[in-house]
């Protein structure tokens, strides 16, 4: 071997593969009674204020619709089905949920999905430093 060469030992280390773990997601759809939606959205707020904060839960939104303001769309995540579980006996579930805002619903559709153990990925980035990332979209653009 000349002088000053250098071996090589070893290839890349091996490295364990990060997993995000499963979740358990809510997604309910709601129509609302005629003159109903804002009292219905109120109601969300106040759920959501105490749902964001229960152990188990890791988010809780809800949208209205754009072309049909009657309807609400809300999705709902949480680590478990047994803390989505415990979010549905809560004091604030009971009332806020049962009480007020059912009543003034003209229609309710719960589905739950479950979202697989998956690879942790890193982001993929598109663009130029110019321009760090960008989109495609189709349709009519928002009003601003």
């Amino acid at each position: 071997m000349p002088a000053g060469a250098r071996i090589a030992v070893g290839g890349p280390k091996p490295h364990k593969e990060l997993l995000r773990p499963a979740t358990f997601n809510v997604v309910a759809r709601y129509r609302t009674k005629a003159g109903t939606t804002d009292e219905v959205l109120g109601h969300l707020e106040n759920m959501a204020a105490g749902t964001r904060n229960k152990p188990g839960n890791i988010s809780y939104e809800f949208s209205r619709g754009v072309e049909d303001d009657s309807k609400i769309v809300i999705h709902e995540s949480n680590h478990t089905t047994e803390d989505f579980g415990l979010h549905r006996q809560t004091p604030h579930f009971l009332t806020i949920g049962a009480v007020h805002s059912i009543p003034e619903l003209e229609s309710r559709t719960v589905s739950t999905y479950v979202t697989a153990n998956s690879p942790v990925e890193a982001p993929q980035q598109s663009g130029t430093p110019t321009n760090p990332g960008s989109y495609t979209s189709t349709g009519s653009p928002a009003p601003m």
